[in-house]
């Protein structure tokens, strides 16, 4: 997970979004290896600054690569989608 700010964001109070994924209770501490956070030198809306949104764009193509080359992790993703799909058809349509 990435979160993008902006660091002139008059909208969330600077540093926020650090202290609330420090303080997330997670059940497997190994989770917080995917949390991360950057801060663009623009806005609320990121995106809207051409050079933030170029930089934005680049880190989550980063991120996009390194999370699908990890074998392991996109077989849980897969098992965990194919699990929930299971569950909210066997829902859906009970026999």
């Amino acid at each position: 997970m990435l979160a993008a700010n902006g660091m002139y964001d008059f909208v969330m109070p600077f540093y926020q979004t650090i202290i609330d994924l420090q303080q997330m209770p997670l059940i497997d501490k190994t989770v917080r290896q995917n949390l991360s956070a950057t801060f663009y030198p623009s806005g609320h809306m990121v995106y809207l600054d051409r050079g933030s949104r170029s930089q934005l764009k680049a880190d989550l193509a980063k991120m996009y690569d390194e999370a699908t080359s990890n074998h392991a992790a996109m077989s849980r993703i897969v098992a965990l989608q194919r699990t929930t799909a299971e569950k909210h058809g066997a829902a859906l349509n009970p026999q």
